[in-house]
C-alpha cells in the first residue's frame, strides 16, 4: 500500500514504528501520537483512520488497527496490528461532504456571484489548493472576465491573481480557462514546469505555484464560465475527484445562469415599464381576452381618455378594424415582434376615427401571456404625405406646376411629337425689374405680385397650355396645339398686355412688364435641355432689346464657336496644371453654433478673363466631358486639404462636393472616388456628395445601384436643392439619402412668407421622421436662423455666417472655435 521495500517486521520495534511514522500525514501525527500514549498507559487495542503518504507521493487513507502486548512491568513491549487501505471509501465520503457543502453555500448566499469567493476558499482548503479565480463569459463578446478570486494570505499569490486579470486578453484563452471553455471539460495541468505554452508560467513560478485545474461552469448544456484553482506543487486528480469537481462546476454554473436569467428578466420588465411609461408611440397591453391591462401616457393622449378609463375597455372598443383574435393569430406561437405594420383605425373618446399603424407581439410575464400592440397615429403623417405630394408637382407660392412637373409634361409632349410628327413651343417669361419691387416694398409684396401674375397667366393661356413657375420671377409655358403654334407672336403679345395691366400693391399702382423668349420643336431642338436653354437665350435677347417684348430663338443667338472652343482648351489646360482654386463655405450646427463641415466650390482665375464663377465654365465642362476630370481634381484637392487640417489639430469636418449629371452617369465614378480616398488617406465618412433629384430620376435603376455603391464606400449622400425639383416622397424611401438641403428660394421668404414657412416646416418634419439631417441653404438674416432653430433644423449655410473662403481664411475661421455672436443662443 505504501510502497515500502523493507517489511515492517524484525526485532527492533522502535525502528519499525519510525518507518510507519514517516508515512503518516503531518496533520494526523498528533492524533496518532496521543492514541499510542493512551494505549501504552492503559493497554488494549486501538483504531485510527489517518492519511498516509506512499513512496510514490500519492496520498492515501488507511485504517490502523493494533494492540500492545504488556510486559511484566506494565509497559507495552510489542505492537501488532494491520493497515487497511480505505482511500476509495474515504474519498467518496469527502467528495459527498464537499458537494453538500457547496450546495448549502450556494443556496444560502444572497446571490450566486457574491458566493464565488467563498466557493473558491471552500474548494481550495478542502482539496489542498492555495488560490483560484472564477471567470464568466461576457455578454458582448467571447472573452471571459474575472468576476471573483481568493488566495491564501500571501502577497505573491494576490499579485499572481492581479497579473492574471491584466493579461486576460493576451494569454488567458490560450490554455487552461480557454481550453475548458472550448471543450466543456476539466483541464488539469499537473506540472506547470512542463507546460511551456502556459501564458502565465513565469508569474506562476514567481508565486510558487506548481499545478493548475480549470473546471467549466455549465448550465443548459453550455459553459457560462470557468473556475480556476492553483496548487503549490505538482499533483494529479483521480477520476472520482474530477467527476466531483465537474459536478460542483455544473451546480455553480446553474446558479450563475439562473441568477443571470433572473437579472435579465428583471431588466426586461423594467425596460418594458419605462417604455410603456415614456414611449412616444402608444402602447397597449392586453390579456388573452383582449382586455386592456396597461397603457402608457401617449395612448391616453392619442385617444383622449384618462388611464383609469382606458383600463376598463377592451381592444374592440378602441380598434375599429382589427379583431383581437386576428392579432392573436398573427403572433400565434411566435413571441417575436411582427415586422409588418398593420393598417387600422382607432376610435377616440369622442367617437371620431383616425388611421393608425399597428405592430403586435406577445410577451411572457411569469406564467401568463400578454399581447402588446404598438400604435402610431398616421394622421399627421398622411397630411404630410398629401402636402409633399402636392409640393412634388406644384409651386407652393403661386399654385402653378413646378419645374419638375413641367419637365414631365414637356417630355411627354416631346414623345408624342416624335411619334406624330407634330410640333410644340416653349415660352420662357421673366418679369422685368422685379428685384426693384422686392427691395422697395419687401418680399411679402413681391410674393403677392407673383401670385397675381400667375393668376393672369392662367387666365390668358388657352386651355391646352401648361404653365409652371421656374423659380424666382420666371415662368415657363408649353404650347402643343397646332392652332396656337401658328400664332405664337400674337399669344406672346396678349400675355404681355395682360401682365402690364395696373395692379395696386402696398399703396402703389404698379405696371409690370415682362420679357419672353420662345423656342420651338423641331426647328430649335428635340429635347428638353436644348429647348429650355434656347428659350432662355431668346429671353435674354428680349431683355437686351429693351424689355417688355418677345423674341423667337435663332441660330445667331449662340455664342461664338471660336470663343467656346478657346475656353474649352483653356479649361483643359487649367485642370492639367492645377490652375483652379477651391473655396470653402462653412456649414454650421444650428443648435451648437459650431462649424460641422463645408461645401467645396471651384473658381478659375483666367489669365485674360479674370476670376470666373462656376456658371461661366461648368456648362462647357458638362458638354465636353471635362466635368469628369474636373470633379476628380476637386475631390483630390479638397480631401488633401481636409487631411492637412486634421494634421494641424483642427476639428474633423465633412466636405460636401457637388456631382454633375454627367459625372453621376459616368461608369468610373465609384472607382474614381475609391482611388481619391486611397490616395489622400481621408476618412470616407468625411466626404459628402451632393446630387439633385433630376439627376436621380434620369435612370432610377442606375441611380439606386450608384447610391448603394457610394454608401458601401462609406461616404454620405446629400439631396441638393430639395423642393424645387421632383420632391417626391418615393425618392426618400427608395434611395439611401443621408441629408436634405432645402433650396435657398424657400429660405429667403422666412419667416414672413406663409408658403415658405409651410414648405420648410413640412420638409424638416418629414426628414426627421425618416432620420434624415436637414441643411438650410442661403441663410442671410438672423430672423431666418431663429426660425430654423425653433424648427430643429440641423445645419445652416449662408452669408449670415460666412461667404466662401479660400483655404487659409477657412483655417483661421476654424481656429476661432465658434461662429460669430449672431449664431449663439
Amino acid at each position: 500500500m505504501l510502497g515500502i521495500d523493507t517489511p515492517l517486521s524484525g526485532s527492533d520495534c522502535e525502528i519499525r514504528f519510525r518507518d510507519l511514522w514517516r508515512h503518516v500525514h503531518p496533520g494526523d501525527r498528533p492524533t496518532l501520537k496521543a492514541m499510542i500514549r493512551k494505549t501504552l498507559r492503559s493497554g488494549g487495542p486501538f483504531m485510527l483512520e489517518c492519511r498516509l503518504n506512499g513512496m510514490d507521493g500519492v496520498l492515501r487513507w488507511g485504517c490502523l488497527r493494533g494492540d500492545f502486548a504488556m510486559a511484566g512491568g506494565g509497559a507495552g513491549s510489542r505492537l501488532a496490528g494491520s493497515i487497511v487501505d480505505i482511500t476509495h471509501h474515504k474519498q467518496a465520503l469527502l467528495r459527498h461532504d464537499l458537494e453538500q457543502a457547496v450546495a448549502a453555500l450556494l443556496s444560502e448566499a444572497s446571490s450566486a456571484r457574491s458566493a464565488m469567493p467563498a466557493l473558491l476558499q471552500l474548494l481550495a482548503t478542502q482539496l489542498g489548493w492555495c488560490c483560484g479565480a472564477v471567470w464568466m463569459q461576457g455578454s458582448d463578446d467571447a472573452t471571459p472576465r474575472q468576476v471573483a478570486s481568493w488566495a491564501l494570505p500571501e502577497s505573491r499569490l494576490t499579485h499572481f491573481l492581479e497579473l492574471s486579470r491584466d493579461s486576460q486578453q493576451q494569454q488567458l484563452c490560450r490554455m487552461l480557462a480557454g481550453a475548458a471553455l472550448a471543450t466543456s471539460a476539466p483541464v488539469m495541468l499537473g506540472d506547470l514546469d512542463r507546460q511551456r505554452r502556459f501564458g502565465r508560467l513565469q508569474a506562476a513560478r514567481e508565486a510558487g505555484l506548481g499545478c493548475a485545474l480549470a473546471v467549466p461552469l455549465r448550465a443548459a448544456g453550455q459553459s457560462v464560465g470557468v473556475l480556476e484553482l492553483f496548487g503549490p506543487a505538482p499533483r494529479s486528480l483521480d477520476a472520482g475527484w474530477l467527476r466531483s469537481v465537474l459536478a460542483i462546476g455544473q451546480h455553480a454554473g446553474q446558479a450563475l445562469q439562473r441568477e443571470r436569467a433572473e437579472s435579465a428578466l428583471l431588466e426586461a420588465r423594467t425596460q418594458l415599464q419605462v417604455m410603456l411609461a415614456h414611449g412616444l408611440e402608444s402602447f397597449f397591453v392586453h390579456d388573452a381576452l383582449g382586455q386592456i391591462c396597461d397603457v402608457n401616457q401617449s395612448a391616453c393622449d392619442m385617444l383622449g381618455y384618462q388611464r383609469d378609463e382606458l383600463l376598463l375597455l377592451e381592444h374592440s372598443q378602441v380598434d375599429a378594424d382589427l379583431p383581437f383574435r386576428r392579432l392573436q393569430e398573427l403572433v400565434d406561437a411566435d413571441t417575436q415582434w411582427q415586422s409588418i405594420p398593420l393598417p387600422s383605425r382607432h376610435r377616440r373618446r369622442d367617437g371620431s376615427l383616425f388611421p393608425v399603424e399597428i405592430r403586435v407581439g406577445r410577451i411572457e410575464l411569469g406564467s401568463q401571456s400578454r399581447w402588446v400592440t404598438v400604435a402610431r397615429d398616421l394622421s399627421l403623417c398622411n397630411e404630410l404625405k398629401a402636402q409633399m405630394k402636392h409640393l412634388a408637382c406644384h409651386d407652393p407660392l403661386t399654385g402653378l406646376h413646378n419645374r419638375a412637373m413641367f419637365s414631365r409634361q414637356l417630355n411627354v409632349a416631346l414623345g408624342r411629337a416624335r411619334q406624330g410628327g407634330s410640333g410644340l413651343a416653349v415660352l420662357l417669361i421673366d418679369l422685368d425689374r422685379f428685384k426693384l419691387i422686392n427691395d422697395a416694398l419687401g418680399h411679402h409684396a413681391g410674393d403677392r405680385l407673383l401670385q397675381e401674375m400667375a393668376r393672369r397667366l392662367r387666365s390668358t393661356l388657352p386651355p391646352g397650355a401648361a404653365v409652371a413657375r421656374m423659380g424666382g420671377d420666371e415662368f415657363i409655358v408649353l404650347i402643343n396645339e397646332a392652332a396656337m403654334l401658328e400664332r405664337l407672336p400674337q399669344l406672346a403679345s396678349q400675355i404681355l398686355q395682360t401682365l402690364v395691366i395696373e395692379y395696386p400693391l402696398e399703396g402703389q399702382r404698379l405696371h409690370i412688364t415682362a420679357s419672353i423668349g420662345i423656342s420651338t420643336c423641331p426647328q430649335d431642338g428635340h429635347d428638353e435641355y436644348t429647348l429650355v436653354k434656347r428659350a432662355d437665350q431668346a429671353m435674354y435677347r428680349a431683355k437686351a432689346a429693351g424689355k417688355n417684348t418677345c423674341v423667337l430663338y435663332s441660330l445667331q443667338m449662340d455664342p461664338s464657336p471660336a470663343a467656346q472652343l478657346s475656353l474649352e482648351s483653356d479649361l483643359r489646360r487649367a485642370i492639367e496644371r492645377n490652375a483652379l482654386t477651391l473655396r470653402f463655405q462653412p456649414k454650421v450646427s444650428v443648435q451648437t453654433a459650431c462649424i460641422t463641415g463645408s461645401e467645396v466650390l471651384v473658381r478659375w482665375q483666367h489669365d485674360e478673363l479674370g476670376l470666373l464663377q462656376p456658371e461661366d465654365f461648368i456648362p462647357i465642362a458638362e458638354e465636353t466631358g471635362l466635368i469628369v476630370p474636373l470633379t476628380k481634381w476637386i475631390m483630390v484637392q479638397a480631401c488633401r486639404q481636409n487631411c492637412e487640417w486634421r494634421r494641424q489639430g483642427l476639428p474633423s469636418l465633412r466636405l460636401a462636393i457637388n456631382l454633375s449629371a454627367r459625372q453621376f452617369a459616368d461608369g468610373g465614378l465609384l472607382a474614381d472616388i475609391e482611388s481619391v480616398l486611397a490616395e489622400t488617406g481621408m476618412d470616407p465618412a468625411l466626404l459628402e456628395l451632393e446630387i439633385t433629384e433630376s439627376m436621380m430620376m434620369r435612370d432610377t435603376r442606375h441611380t439606386r445601384q450608384m447610391l448603394l455603391g457610394l454608401k458601401a464606400l462609406g461616404v454620405h449622400i446629400a439631396l441638393d436643392d430639395f423642393g424645387v425639383a421632383y420632391s417626391s416622397l418615393s425618392h426618400l424611401k427608395r434611395f439611401p439619402i443621408d441629408i436634405i438641403k432645402i433650396d435657398r428660394s424657400f429660405i429667403q421668404g422666412l419667416p414672413g412668407s406663409k408658403a415658405d414657412v409651410a414648405i420648410t416646416e413640412a420638409i424638416i418634419a418629414l426628414s426627421h421622421k425618416l432620420n434624415i439631417s436637414v441643411v438650410a441653404e442661403g441663410v442671410e438674416q438672423a430672423e431666418q436662423l431663429q426660425f430654423l432653430r425653433s424648427r430643429q433644423c440641423n445645419e445652416i449655410q449662408g452669408y449670415l455666417f460666412s461667404r466662401p473662403l479660400d483655404a487659409n481664411a477657412f483655417s483661421a475661421l476654424l481656429r476661432q472655435g465658434r461662429p460669430e455672436e449672431q449664431l449663439a443662443d
